[in-house]
């Protein structure tokens, strides 16, 4: 099981990606922080807009 998370990190989040003003760059960090709270490997290769249009959509 594993330990509850603090919530804090949740509002620095938030706080960060109010920040974003750029929707593809946003759509990147939501997945991003998505990935990391579910400690899936992230994808360290391209960023979706070096990968192409598709890969993008489909992230």
């Amino acid at each position: 099981m594993s330990q509850p998370q603090d919530p804090r990190r949740y509002d620095r989040l938030a706080v960060e990606l109010s920040r974003i003003r750029d929707p593809q760059a946003l759509a990147e960090a939501i997945v991003a922080a998505a990935r990391a709270a579910h400690d899936e490997p992230a994808v360290a290769a391209a960023a979706p807009q070096e990968q192409g249009e598709r890969a993008w959509i489909e992230a």
